[in-house]
């Protein structure tokens, strides 16, 4: 049964940098765990977890430009337009911040959101002990996507049209129809996946972390 799955994959420890990192260093915060970029503004947005924070830098000087407290430590970030996503798995919430004002408006999601992605007009939240996709319009829950176990990374495909989720306890990669919330499609996901990004087109890549691979999807004639 699906509870006898064994756990989800976690990264191995990195051990420490034999030589200095190429390029120029930002001193963000303890534990950064996400970063997305906002090619409009030129703003780098980083989820630090101690404290918890949401930090701006200016992009081509560097700089940081604000730090927003966030009510629980965030985990992966995206853009919705001139907000960032920002889910708070402690809190059950996510947190929507402006860029680059730093306003925090926030939702109900389900149990540990991890991950989220805007397609079509919404914002899907993984919910990943919830085993479900949280469904907002206008910052406003109205419905939830059941997915396979433990929902981790999602990520809009298909010029959001559809809406990808790979299940890092399951093992599996699922795609959604992002206006009627309809399963597409689905597929094995290697070793022990964590992650996915795509080019909003018709190729998806996941990350095996276990298996030390990047799986490449394509969606057509199916995925």
């Amino acid at each position: 049964g699906r509870d006898e799955l064994p756990p989800a994959a976690e990264p191995a420890s990195s051990p420490p940098p034999e030589a200095e990192p190429a390029g120029r260093i930002v001193q963000v915060g303890f534990k950064p765990e996400g970063v997305v970029a906002d090619p409009i503004a030129g703003i780098f947005a980083v989820s630090v977890r101690e404290p918890a924070e949401l930090v701006l830098v200016e992009g081509e000087a560097g700089a940081i430009v604000r730090r927003v407290p966030l009510p629980e430590p965030p985990r992966h970030l995206a853009f919705d337009g001139d907000r960032v996503l920002v889910p708070a798995e402690d809190a059950d919430l996510l947190l929507r911040v402006s860029v680059p004002g730093g306003r925090v408006a926030a939702a109900l999601a389900g149990r540990e959101p991890h991950d989220a992605a805007a397609a079509a007009g919404r914002v899907f939240v993984a919910d990943e002990f919830a085993h479900t996709l949280t469904v907002l319009e206008q910052g406003e829950a109205v419905s939830t996507i059941r997915t396979a176990l433990q929902p981790g990374g999602v990520t809009p495909l298909d010029r959001g049209r559809q809406i990808a989720v790979v299940s890092v306890r399951e093992r599996v990669v699922e795609t959604f129809d992002a206006a009627t919330g309809e399963r597409t499609g689905r597929a094995p996901a290697g070793v022990g996946p964590t992650h996915a990004v795509s080019d909003n087109g018709d190729y998806l890549f996941v990350t095996d972390t276990a298996g030390g691979a990047l799986l490449v999807y394509h969606l057509r004639p199916k995925l």
